[in-house]
């Protein structure tokens, strides 16, 4: 078994910066194989934020050809994420990113 700093997940959260809605980093979350937090911050990126990109459009999802963290969460963990009409954590979709990997390693466990 990894401890638990072997194995981490990762989100990162994007925003749209200047008039060509360019991608920007403003959020990045790091979690143990156990959920702990291990790295959140908010970063500042340059320039003029004009996307929040936090929301959902529901339109979206219907396009998306891969199946979405979402989605996975719902049918494999049982969980509603990414639920919020505010938009969502980067740490719960980091933790539920770690949830995923582990069931995957037990499925391709010899």
């Amino acid at each position: 078994m990894a401890s638990s700093m072997e194995v981490v997940a990762m989100d990162c959260e994007m925003v749209g910066l200047g008039p060509n809605n360019e991608s920007g980093l403003a959020r990045c979350s790091l979690v143990d194989i156990k959920g702990a937090v291990v790295y959140d911050k908010f970063i500042r990126p340059e320039g003029e934020i004009t996307n929040d990109r936090l929301l959902w459009r529901q339109a979206d999802l219907h396009r998306c050809k891969r199946v979405s963290l979402r989605v996975l969460s719902e049918r494999l963990l049982g969980k509603r994420i990414q639920s919020s009409l505010s938009g969502h954590s980067s740490v719960e979709d980091a933790r539920a990113t770690m949830e995923l990997y582990q069931i995957s390693r037990r499925i391709r466990a010899p």
